[in-house]
């Protein structure tokens, strides 16, 4: 059930991150869970601009989430605490991925010669060398451009 105070806080925090679809799923999915209201709507705006922008990824989003409502910290400190931060340097990718391909030769020849499923162990390697910090998009794009 929508309450007044449900609403508010639902449209000050779109108010400050500016992405009310992003909003409703966390309040629906997040907040209502927690049971109160310690996650702040200046909180929760700010960890939806870092997800959006790329400065952490889903699942660091979800752990910083977790820790804001543990704690009452800024999503930015945690992120900054916990080491959190999504790698999004085109280069440093790159580099991950060409170890990973220099690793993996059979892997790469059998993705070359069709077999699609091969990829994601690959993407899954080049997330484990990143230790799961790199921006995952940009990872696949990456790596699916030096596989050819």
């Amino acid at each position: 059930m929508v309450t007044r105070e449900l609403a508010e806080y639902f449209e000050e925090t779109v108010r400050q991150c500016g992405n009310a679809r992003a909003a409703a799923n966390w309040v629906r999915n997040d907040v209502l869970r927690i049971g109160d209201f310690r996650v702040t709507p200046a909180m929760l705006g700010r960890l939806i601009q870092l997800l959006d922008s790329g400065a952490v990824g889903g699942k660091a989003a979800k752990e910083v989430f977790e820790d804001m409502a543990a704690t009452g910290e800024a999503p930015d400190s945690i992120v900054t605490r916990k080491g959190l931060s999504q790698v999004s340097d085109p280069a440093a990718i790159r580099q991950a991925a060409q170890r990973v391909i220099e690793r993996n030769a059979t892997q790469v020849e059998q993705v070359r010669a069709g077999q699609e499923k091969v990829f994601g162990f690959l993407v899954g390697q080049l997330m484990k060398e990143m230790r799961g910090k790199a921006n995952a998009e940009m990872a696949n794009s990456i790596l699916r451009e030096l596989v050819g």
